[in-house]
C-alpha cells in the first residue's frame, strides 16, 4: 500500500505496527497472516491482563462492599470504571480482530486510478502532526491523571471509614478482604493500572483519528469527483462528454465501495462506543455533581469530546456526499442525447442515496444520532440522581 509503504501517514503506520503487528506492507491482502495477528493479539493483551487482573478483582471487591453497605455513590464509582474498561478494551479488541478489513481500507484509499486529489499530500502531513500530538499527548494526560488520583483519590475509603481493605492512591477504586498495610503491595497495586493505561491508551487515542482520517480521505475523493463533474459542464463535444461521464460514474462506484469497506471496519469497532458512551458520560457527570473532583471533569471532557468529534465527522461526510447530488443535477443533461441523458439520470438517482458512516446494523453516524446520544445521557443522569435521592 502506497500510504503505508512510503510512510506518508504515521497514524496508520502506528496502528498497523502497534496494534496489528504487521511489519510488512499489505501489498497482497490475500496473504494476510491471521495467525500472526492472533498471536500478537495474545501478546498485546498479556501484559494488560497481568497488570490489571488483581486491580479489577479489587474493583469488584469495592463494588461488593459498597452494595453491602448500601453506598450508592461508591457503587456507581465501581460501575463507571468497569464500563470504561469494557468500552476501551472492547473497541481495541474488535479493531485488532478486524485488522485485515482495516488493511483493505488502506489499500483502496491508496488507489489513484482516477487521479490524485490536490490536497492529498497536505492532508497526510496534517494527520502526521495530529497523530503525534494525540499519541504523546495522551501519555502526558495519563501521567497527570495518575498524579491527581495519587494525591487526592476520591476512591480512598480509608479517610472516611476505618476499613483497612481500601486502597488509596490508585486510578481504580479497590478493596480487598485483607489489610492493605504493606507498602510494597500498595505501590504495585497503585502503579499497575496506571502502567497498563500508559501502554494501551495512547494506541486507543488514535482511533478517533482513524475515523477522522478515513472520512477526510473519502471527502477529498468526493471533492475531486465534483471537480471532474464541473469540468464536464464546460465541454460541448459529445464524444468527450460520454467518456468523461463514464469515468465519473466509475469513480463514484469506487467511492461507494470504499465507503462500504470503511464501514466494514469502523462500523463494528464503534458499536460498543455507541451503546456505552451515554451511560459512561452520565455516571461521570453524576460523580462531578457529587464529588466535584477534577479527575472526573477531565474524564468527562475527554469522552464528550470523543463523542462530538466522532459523530460530527460522520455528519461532515454525509453533507459532502449530498453536495455531489447537486453537482450531478447541474450537469447539462437537458441538452444531451436521450441515451446519455438516461445515464445521467441514473447517476443522479444513485447519488441521492446517502453516503455515511454507519454503526453496524444500528444507525447512521450524524447529528441526529448525536442528539439521541445526548438525550440518552440526560435521561440516564436524571435516573441516577433520582435513584440516589430515594436512598438518602
Amino acid at each position: 500500500m502506497d500510504l503505508v509503504k512510503k510512510g506518508k501517514i504515521k497514524v496508520f503506520m502506528k496502528l498497523i505496527e502497534i496494534m496489528h503487528a504487521t511489519n510488512h506492507s499489505f501489498e497482497s491482502i490475500e496473504n494476510f497472516d491471521r495467525m500472526k495477528l492472533i498471536l500478537f493479539f495474545l501478546k498485546f493483551w498479556a501484559p494488560v491482563v497481568l497488570l490489571q487482573f488483581i486491580p479489577i478483582m479489587g474493583i469488584f471487591g469495592y463494588l461488593y462492599v459498597a452494595t453491602k453497605e448500601h453506598l450508592i455513590s461508591e457503587q456507581l464509582d465501581s460501575i463507571t470504571i468497569l464500563l470504561l474498561l469494557c468500552l476501551v478494551y472492547s473497541i481495541m479488541s474488535i479493531g485488532l480482530l478486524r485488522a485485515d478489513k482495516f488493511a483493505l481500507c488502506m489499500e483502496r484509499m491508496s488507489d489513484y486510478s482516477f487521479g490524485k486529489p490536490p490536497e492529498w499530500d497536505k492532508m497526510c502531513k496534517h494527520l502526521d502532526i495530529l497523530s503525534t500530538v494525540l499519541y504523546y499527548g495522551s501519555k502526558f494526560l495519563i501521567i497527570v491523571y495518575a498524579s491527581l488520583m495519587y494525591h487526592g483519590s476520591p476512591y480512598c475509603g480509608g479517610k472516611t471509614r476505618r476499613d483497612k481493605g481500601y486502597l488509596c492512591g490508585s486510578v481504580f477504586p479497590q478493596w480487598y478482604p485483607i489489610e492493605m498495610d504493606n507498602i510494597l503491595i500498595n505501590t504495585i497495586l497503585c502503579l499497575s493500572p496506571g502502567i497498563s493505561y500508559f501502554l494501551t491508551n495512547p494506541t486507543f487515542s488514535l482511533y478517533p483519528l482513524v475515523v477522522y482520517g478515513s472520512v477526510r480521505f473519502m471527502v477529498m475523493k468526493i471533492r475531486h469527483l465534483r471537480g471532474m463533474l464541473e469540468k464536464i459542464t464546460k465541454k460541448q463535444n459529445q464524444d468527450n462528454l460520454v467518456e468523461d461521464l463514464r469515468t465519473c460514474m466509475k469513480y463514484y462506484s469506487f467511492i461507494i465501495e470504499l465507503g462500504c469497506k470503511v464501514n466494514n471496519f469502523l462500523g463494528y469497532a464503534l458499536f460498543p462506543f455507541y451503546v456505552l458512551i451515554p451511560i459512561v458520560m452520565a455516571l461521570l457527570a453524576y460523580e462531578i455533581i457529587e464529588t466535584k473532583k477534577i479527575v472526573h471533569i477531565i474524564s468527562l471532557v475527554v469522552w464528550m469530546a470523543s463523542a462530538l468529534a466522532t459523530y460530527l465527522v460522520g455528519q461532515y461526510l454525509e453533507t459532502e456526499a449530498s453536495l455531489l447530488d447537486y453537482t450531478v443535477y447541474n450537469l447539462p443533461w437537458y441538452e444531451m442525447e436521450p441515451p446519455l441523458r438516461r445515464n445521467v439520470l441514473m447517476f443522479l438517482a444513485r447519488t441521492k442515496k446517502p453516503l455515511c458512516l454507519r454503526v453496524e446494523s444500528t444507525a447512521d453516524m450524524n447529528n441526529v444520532l448525536l442528539l439521541q446520544i445526548f438525550k440518552r445521557f440526560y435521561s440516564f443522569l436524571n435516573f441516577v440522581i433520582q435513584m440516589d435521592r430515594k436512598n438518602i
